[in-house]
């Protein structure tokens, strides 16, 4: 007879097992950052490797591998974020490791004390049997299972600390993006907030099952125990499929001190402005799809710190925006074309526009309506109201 159950405990594990070992062996520039990815996967293979082995009542070999299973579980979401760092920025200090990985660390002292000193081998396989009924337990066994209880709530608020601090650096980010490239829709990070969402949301649903229920009604249903595991498992292909396809997103660093004071006199400021507007107007810089801040700030005669600076006071939006408005102008003017056989797509690649999807939000962005409605009203040269 098959083991569903058995199943649904395993595929998670052959999950993070299978980009561990696409991750670890991967080349290229996104390897240093990979590293982490695969450290994530290791320690999702440990935390499911504990799951196995206590819903199918191995509880001494869980027991005993019980340290490594915690303190693994509690390093996962931090190596994830550290993967999200190491995507964006050059390279990571060895501070940085001590800071995100000291909590798992200390968790891991705790638990060594509890699990391996303070109470017996035979204590602890008792605690372990009696999980979902502490009132059998004796003293020092309710004072390991109120401090495991304790540990595993701190790993939910540890992760939802670290889903902030995820949101946080990815739209920090794309805002760094917005200010340096046109086509920033391939750059975005998004995935990696999702991923980490859906992921705490699964813990907190689990955390509700199975640390809720004292007369363990939960757990002795194979059907609810497996569809946790079966969606985690598909979190974790999710993330492995889109981390193993990430490219770095590091944006370069300035050419000067961005802490230095900006000064320029009020005719110089003005001189620039219009050198920013004559270069890109006169040679339609905008047309060029790869276009980049440093690209116009050396047609214009400055550095980029300055140029982004005068964009965003000037003109009061970043370098995408100013760039696409000129682009969704000329994308108007190629719609009002009398029986033009343009496409929007074509329209779009002939705007600038590398990316169709941001070219429609662009579009929306600036004439507050979708590029096919706007289309639609120009009808033989004529506009439709």
């Amino acid at each position: 007879m098959i083991d569903y159950l058995l199943l649904a405990l395993f595929l998670p594990l052959l999950v993070c097992l299978f980009w561990f070992v696409e991750l670890i062996f991967t080349s290229g520039e996104t390897r240093g950052a990979k590293k982490h990815l695969s450290f994530f996967m290791i320690c999702g293979l440990f935390s499911f490797l504990g799951g196995l082995l206590y819903f199918k009542g191995i509880f001494s070999v869980y027991a005993i591998i019980y340290v490594g299973i915690l303190v693994l579980s509690m390093a996962q979401i931090p190596a994830f974020y550290l993967y999200l760092v190491s995507l964006t920025e050059n390279s990571l200090g060895i501070n940085t490791y001590y800071k995100h990985y000291a909590l798992p660390f200390f968790s891991g002292v705790i638990v060594v004390y509890f699990h391996y000193t303070y109470i017996s081998y035979e204590e602890l396989i008792s605690l372990i049997d009696n999980y979902f009924t502490p009132w059998k337990l004796n003293q020092k066994q309710k004072v390991t299972y109120y401090v495991d209880i304790t540990l595993r709530n701190g790993f939910v608020l540890l992760g939802i600390f670290y889903l902030i601090l995820i949101h946080l650096k990815v739209k920090g980010h794309f805002r760094k993006v917005l200010d340096y490239y046109l086509d920033a829709e391939p750059k975005k990070l998004s995935w990696i907030t999702l991923s980490t969402a859906l992921y705490l949301i699964l813990v907190l649903i689990g955390g509700t099952l199975f640390n809720s229920q004292s007369n363990g009604i939960i757990y002795k249903n194979e059907i609810i125990t497996s569809i946790p595991f079966l969606i985690m498992a598909m979190i974790f292909w999710y993330i492995g499929f889109l981390g193993n396809r990430q490219q770095l997103n590091v944006i370069p660093a300035v050419e000067m001190d961005t802490k230095s004071p900006f000064i320029l006199t009020e005719t110089l400021r003005k001189d620039l402005v219009n050198k920013i507007k004559q270069t890109i107007e006169k040679d339609k810089l905008y047309l060029d799809p790869d276009l980049c801040l440093p690209d116009l700030a050396r047609k214009v005669g400055t550095n980029r710190y300055y140029l982004s600076k005068i964009i965003n006071d000037e003109f009061g939006m970043n370098f995408n925006n100013f760039i696409n408005q000129y682009r969704i102008t000329e994308a108007t003017e190629l719609m009002k074309i009398p029986d033009s056989e343009y496409s929007l797509a074509d329209i779009a690649t002939k705007s600038g526009f590398n990316v169709y999807i941001s070219f429609v939000r662009s579009f929306k962005r600036f004439e507050e309506q979708s590029p096919d409605k706007y289309k639609r009203k120009f009808k033989n040269g004529c506009f439709e109201k």
